[in-house]
C-alpha cells in the first residue's frame, strides 16, 4: 500500500512549478524599460558626451592652436618728460630733456640715454633709460667725488617697478615726446636761478666709473 504525499510537500512542488513557468515566460518576453531606467541611461549618456567634449585635444592639435604673441616694438622718441620731487620741501618740478642731454635737479645730475614709447594701438607705456648721479663733497678734505644714485629703465605706468632710492629726491618718467614744449619764462627764470635745467656740456661734472653703477631696484 503506497502512501500519499503530504499537503505541505504538494504545496512546495506546485509553487516551484509556478515560479519556473513565470521565469520562462518572463525570459521569452521583452519587457519595456521603466521610466527610471530610461532617465538613468540618458543621464549617463549625457555625462559621457560632456566628458568627451571637455577632454583636451591631442598635443598636435594644441600646438597648432597656440598663437605666439610678438613682443611690442617700442618706438624711440627724442624727448623725455620727467617729474622730480624734493622730499624735504615737497617741491615738485616737471621738465623736459632731449635724449643725450644731462639735466640738473637739486644736487642730482640726470643723463637721458633713451626714451621709448609703445605704439598708439598698444597698451600705453613710456620708458626712459636714465643715469643719475650726485657729487659728494668730503667735509674734511673738501674733495668732490661723484656717486651713482640710479642707472636703468624707469617706466611711466609702473614707477615702483624700477625706482630711484634717495633720501632727499625722487624722479620718475611721465612721457616720451616728439619735441620739447616751450617752457614758461617765469619757470625758466626760476630754474636758472637755482642752477637747474638742461646743462651745457662744459657744465656737466664727470660721472662715476661704469663699474660702480648700482643694480636696478
Amino acid at each position: 500500500m503506497t502512501s500519499k504525499p503530504s499537503k505541505p510537500l504538494l504545496f512546495v512542488i506546485l509553487t516551484s512549478c509556478l515560479m519556473m513557468c513565470f521565469v520562462v515566460f518572463a525570459m521569452a518576453q521583452e519587457e519595456p524599460q521603466s521610466a527610471v531606467e530610461a532617465v538613468i541611461n540618458a543621464a549617463a549618456a549625457a555625462q559621457k558626451q560632456a566628458a568627451e567634449e571637455a577632454a583636451p585635444p591631442p598635443a598636435e592639435e594644441q600646438a597648432k592652436e597656440v598663437i605666439e604673441e610678438e613682443p611690442v616694438a617700442m618706438v624711440d622718441y627724442p624727448v623725455v618728460k620727467l617729474q622730480s620731487l624734493e622730499k624735504t620741501t615737497a617741491r615738485t618740478s616737471t621738465f623736459e630733456a632731449n635724449v643725450g642731454s644731462t639735466v640738473k635737479f637739486g644736487s642730482l645730475f640726470i643723463r637721458v640715454q633713451a626714451c621709448r614709447k609703445a605704439p598708439p594701438i598698444e597698451q600705453p607705456e613710456s620708458a626712459a633709460f636714465l643715469q643719475i648721479w650726485q657729487v659728494v663733497k668730503d667735509t674734511t678734505t673738501q674733495e668732490e667725488t661723484p656717486e651713482w644714485v640710479f642707472s636703468g629703465w624707469m617706466f611711466a605706468s609702473s614707477p615702483g617697478l624700477s625706482s630711484m632710492d634717495h633720501p632727499f629726491y625722487d624722479v620718475w618718467v611721465l612721457d616720451c615726446l616728439e619735441a620739447k614744449t616751450p617752457q614758461p619764462k617765469a619757470e625758466q627764470k626760476e630754474a636758472e636761478q637755482r642752477g637747474e635745467g638742461e646743462l651745457e656740456d662744459d657744465a656737466i661734472p664727470a660721472a662715476p666709473e661704469a663699474t660702480d653703477i648700482p643694480a636696478e631696484n
